[in-house]
């Protein structure tokens, strides 16, 4: 997980997510994975579940941040190649 201050960052990240209330928040978590490291569900079909894996990583930090009173939204439609660049990912991994 990447957590990344968004104040002076604004056109960079506007790279990884177009909408302009995107950098409004102070902070953006990212919650990235490496697939080839994930554990796959080998006796049936071989499903990586590192997607899985990150969305109940993300869902638990939406609802850790509920009950301290912060606001959150989940963002899915963002460019994959764009924040590999702009948090310097190593390759193999997925947002």
């Amino acid at each position: 997980m990447y957590v990344v201050r968004t104040a002076g960052r604004e056109q960079e990240l506007g790279k990884v997510y177009h909408r302009h209330w995107f950098t409004q928040a102070p902070l953006a978590l990212c919650v990235c994975t490496v697939p080839a490291q994930a554990w796959l569900r080998v006796k049936f079909d071989s499903k990586c579940y590192a997607d899985v894996d990150a969305a109940i990583v993300m869902d638990h930090m939406i609802l850790a941040a509920a009950e301290a009173g912060l606001g959150t939204c989940w963002i899915a439609d963002f460019n994959p190649a764009a924040a590999r660049e702009v948090l310097n990912l190593p390759e193999g991994s997925n947002r």
